[in-house]
């Protein structure tokens, strides 16, 4: 199924941002990645060590509220891709971002307390 994985932790949760992970992610949109109408939020997840980013099923959703996950490491997706908005063309473009800025990315995920969204975002390729 085009890499997505169901984790039993996930089957009975609705694949959005929650309070906790808005208080420590970021989101940027077209402006900051080049991705027409989508958002992606930043930051570490509390519940795991790994790095990941969440990504809007909804366009230009600023409140997270209908998102996949995807794990920056091996480009992973977890949970529902809404297809009538990511579509292939979307998710090479998601993809190819990430895979150009993961040293930014991580960077920005290790030394979260004192990186700021305006220095990510200067220093992302588009």
């Amino acid at each position: 199924m085009d890499n997505i994985l169901e984790y039993n932790d996930f089957l009975n949760e609705k694949f959005s941002t929650t309070e906790v992970d808005r208080e420590y992610m970021s989101s940027i949109s077209t402006i900051s990645h080049g991705i027409e109408n989508i958002t992606i939020w930043l930051g570490p997840d509390p519940n795991t060590s790994d790095k990941i980013i969440k990504v809007s099923n909804t366009l230009n959703d600023k409140k997270g509220q209908n998102c996949f996950t995807m794990r920056i490491s091996n480009l992973q997706t977890y949970g529902y891709i809404n297809k009538n908005v990511i579509t292939d063309e979307i998710m090479l473009k998601i993809k190819t971002f990430i895979t150009k800025n993961k040293n930014v990315i991580y960077d920005f995920y290790d030394n979260y307390e004192s990186y700021t969204l305006k220095n990510l975002i200067k220093k992302l390729i588009k």
